[in-house]
Formats: C-alpha cells, sequence, structure tokens
C-alpha cells in the first residue's frame, strides 16, 4: 500500500437563521424485556438487533426474542457488548470484561448469524499482551469481517490497528499504512468504524503536540489505498461516529461541549456543517445516522434531541413523546431511527421517524 494524506477542504455549509426551527418527530416505544439493559444496536434487515446484558451475562435480542448464544466460557460468559456488525444474515460482533491481575479488557470476538452466534476463541497475545491498546468498532467490508482498535506504537503512544478474519475462525492484525500511525509530535485515537461496500471508513482524533490542538480526523481506505483528512474546526474537536451511503458519509462529534458534525464525500470533499447550539451533555457522544434523513442523534441535558439536514439546513428536531432518558446507540431502519436510552436503571428502545 502507498501513503495518500489528504487535507480536508473546510468549505462551511448553509447558514441557519437566528431561530433554529422545531418540528416534531413522531415517536413510540417498543417493550424492552425487564431485567435487561440494552448496550448497543445494528440494523438487521431494517429490524433493530439489541446488543444487551441480562444476569451479568451477553445477550442478542431481534423483535424481542433471543438470537442463540454459544459461549466456550471464560470471559466471554460474563463480557459486556462493544460493537455489533450486521452485513445481509451475518453478525460479528466485540464484547469485552475486565479481569487479570491488571484489571485490562479481555476481548471476546463473535460470528454467526442471526439464527445463532457463537464466540471465536484466540490467544491471548491476538487482543491482549504489552501492546495492547482497546477494540473499538466490528464492521463489514466486501463481505469480510473487521475488527478496528489501536496496537502499541513502534514510535509513540498507540496506532490504529485492524484484524481480520482468516479461515478457520482466525483473528490477524495487518500491517497498517503509516497514514494510521502516532509520531513523537502527533497521536492518533479511533473512536468508532462503518464499511461501506469495499470501503473502511475510521474515525476519532488527532492529538496534534505542535499545534497544542486536538483534531477530529476521518481514515478511509479505498482500493488498499488509506487517505487521512483532517475535519474543520475552530476549536478542539473530536469525531464520536460515523455512518455512510452511496453520497458519502456523516461523521458526528463534538468541539468542546457543543454537538459537531461534518459531511465527507466519496471525492474526499469535507464539509463542515453549520449547526444549531447544542450544549452536549458531558455522558453523552452525538451518534450519526444516515439513512432516509441525515440524522445526528445528541442530548441536551437530559433531553434527547435530533439535528436533521433538510436540504442542506439543520435544524433542531424534538422526538414526541419526548424518550425518557439519555441516548446511547441508534441506528437507521427503513422508517427512520432505532433508539436506544437508559433512564436510570431501564433501558428504552424507541423507533422515530426522521
Amino acid at each position: 500500500m502507498r501513503e495518500r494524506t489528504l487535507v480536508a477542504i473546510g468549505v462551511v455549509a448553509a447558514s441557519l437563521s437566528a431561530l433554529a426551527l422545531t418540528v416534531p418527530a413522531p415517536a413510540s416505544e417498543s417493550a424492552v424485556p425487564a431485567g435487561v439493559e440494552v448496550v448497543t444496536v445494528a440494523s438487521s434487515g431494517g429490524r433493530p438487533l439489541l446488543g444487551a446484558v441480562r444476569d451479568g451475562k451477553p445477550i442478542l435480542l431481534v423483535d424481542g426474542a433471543e438470537v442463540p448464544l454459544t459461549s466456550s466460557g471464560g470471559y466471554a460468559e460474563g463480557s459486556r457488548w462493544q460493537s455489533l456488525a450486521v452485513d445481509g444474515v451475518r453478525v460479528a460482533a466485540v464484547s469485552g470484561e475486565r479481569g487479570g491481575a491488571h484489571g485490562n479488557v479481555r476481548w471476546t470476538v463473535w460470528t454467526g448469524t442471526t439464527a445463532g452466534v457463537k464466540d471465536e476463541p484466540q490467544p491471548f497475545e491476538t487482543f491482549g499482551g504489552w501492546g495492547m491498546g482497546q477494540l473499538v468498532a466490528v464492521t463489514y467490508v466486501s463481505g469480510r469481517p473487521l475488527v478496528i482498535g489501536s496496537w502499541q506504537s513502534d514510535t509513540a503512544g498507540f496506532d490504529i490497528a485492524v484484524w481480520r478474519r482468516e479461515d478457520p475462525a482466525s483473528w490477524q492484525r495487518a500491517v497498517m499504512d503509516p497514514v494510521m500511525s502516532s509520531t513523537r509530535s502527533a497521536l492518533v485515537q479511533p473512536a468508532a468504524a462503518t464499511g461501506f461496500g469495499d470501503r473502511l471508513i475510521i474515525v476519532g482524533q488527532t492529538n496534534d503536540l505542535l499545534k497544542n490542538r486536538v483534531e477530529a480526523t476521518v481514515w478511509v481506505r479505498d482500493d488498499d489505498i488509506w487517505s487521512r483528512y483532517v475535519l474543520p474546526s475552530i476549536a478542539d474537536a473530536t469525531a464520536d461516529s460515523v455512518s455512510c451511503d452511496t453520497n458519502g458519509c456523516l461523521i458526528g462529534g463534538h468541539t468542546q461541549d457543543a454537538a459537531a458534525g461534518w459531511s465527507l464525500g466519496w471525492d474526499g470533499t469535507v464539509v463542515r456543517q453549520t449547526l444549531p447550539t447544542v450544549h452536549l451533555n458531558p455522558d453523552t457522544l452525538v451518534i450519526a445516522c444516515r439513512g432516509r434523513a441525515s440524522v445526528l442523534v445528541a442530548a441536551e441535558s437530559a433531553r434527547t434531541i435530533l439535528l436533521t439536514d433538510a436540504s442542506g439546513t439543520w435544524q433542531l428536531t424534538a422526538p414526541h413523546p419526548p424518550p425518557a432518558g439519555l441516548p446511547i446507540a441508534a441506528t437507521t431502519t427503513p422508517d427512520g431511527l432505532a433508539l436506544v436510552t437508559r433512564d436510570g436503571e431501564r433501558s428504552r428502545l424507541w423507533t422515530v421517524r426522521a
């Protein structure tokens, strides 16, 4: 692979009027079984696949029914879901549980279908050991599951790392392009990832020590060529999430305590979106969803809100009735969004038409 580093184009979207329009988005709640804590969600054939925990053990739910899980025991038994990905009927997932003398996360990878998922035990050194960082996402690219995270750098800090599934059920860390590496003056950190066709898109941040600045960053692998884009911002910023379609990607993030958003075209054009001012709840992230509409899910104080792109102008959208709790995960559906909120100790699932 050869390196190709591109600098983002800081084009600002059309300005909003002084008073952002607030419009209702119909929302309805679906029951979550008692004692079930939902931690993540993915779309399976337009239906939400819920990654949840019950009695300290991981479970998967779709339409209220459990997807059979087969575990080899060990740390997999008590792990929490980190990320889910669906490709047709195929499912890949990552979960983790802290353990061992140092309390590091012991990672488990799972694969299967919506008819059944099993864990794939790996040698300890695959995801653990002296060089271990963190795992942030699992996704499919060209029908192949990939795990994205970080691994100790030969130079400084941690580099972005990608693990590929090799037959039979063996995961191997790929040799990465220098674009994904930290240096003594710039430390990279992934936060989320997704695949679209044969492209892999990773978002996160770069801590530029020379500029004394944190920059929201996106890395794209297209035809085995990696490109790096620094997302324009007037202050320190980081990218939290990404969602893509045939036109490109919507990236959600934050700058200090405000919501931020960017679009990335497949031609490499980056546009910083002009959003209504939203002061984020510090315990939440901004979730990007690109489906029927481009939507950023966020929380202002204790209120879940949507920022919706209406023909190039972003407006504040209020789900009605207001979802109780804070948003923790969302995914696109044919009708809009499947939104998971946490209300105290209770998980709630909402369908929002957006």
